[in-house]
């Protein structure tokens, strides 16, 4: 056998982690670049571009970058298949809220077996928000409205959830998050960074 050499290695960004930051920008009508992570990624995430076109972003798919604008309305009235991105289906169902018709997510009832029971969990939060999300064995579908501002949701200490939940602060005053550090098992400054993007995030002490 040979000896070990040293080298350098580039490492691409995690696509799934860039979706969330992708989302602000489709939620707020803001343009965001995430780098180091292009659309001939082999990470299935990197589609997710093409749902949030979908949903009426300009996009820019780059071999080494991938950037989306968001539109003055998101478009609904529409069917997802999330079975190639289910980490994805929560972020979407976020997206939807602000959205000007029905958004369904499908193909993802494994996800009922991750951290939470993610489809039951979030259209009970969406419930918490005023917010109309019905249940289907493997997916949801989200009814647009207007959120209650300042309600406290519950993830569920799933990572997923409590991102997604997030997005919601750059549209929604007040929301608060039980345990938010369950983010720490995919991204541990994930509030610092949406803070940079300009959502306003402010930490209060349990009780």
């Amino acid at each position: 056998p040979g000896r070990y050499r040293g080298r350098s290695y580039a490492l691409e960004a995690d696509a799934s982690t860039a979706c969330y930051f992708l989302t602000l920008a489709a939620l707020t009508q803001g343009r965001v670049r995430v780098a180091n992570v292009g659309y001939d990624s082999l990470q299935p995430d990197a589609r997710f571009v093409d749902v949030l076109e979908r949903l009426g972003c300009r996009v820019r798919r780059e071999p080494g970058f991938l950037e989306v604008e968001g539109p003055e309305r998101l478009r609904g009235h529409l069917t997802a298949d999330m079975s190639l991105m289910s980490d994805q289906a929560l972020t979407l169902g976020v997206a939807a809220v602000f959205a000007d018709g029905p958004v369904e997510v499908r193909g993802v009832p494994h996800i009922r077996r991750h951290e939470s029971d993610r489809i039951r969990v979030f259209c009970a939060q969406m419930a918490r928000l005023g917010i109309r999300a019905e249940e289907r064995e493997d997916g949801f579908v989200v009814y647009p409205g207007r959120p209650v501002p300042g309600p406290v949701l519950d993830p569920h200490d799933d990572h997923r959830q409590a991102m997604a939940f997030a997005l919601l602060g750059a549209r929604v005053p007040g929301i608060r998050i039980q345990d938010p550090g369950c983010v720490s098992k995919t991204c541990p400054p994930y509030f610092d960074m949406l803070a940079q993007l300009g959502v306003r995030i402010d930490y209060e002490p349990l009780p």
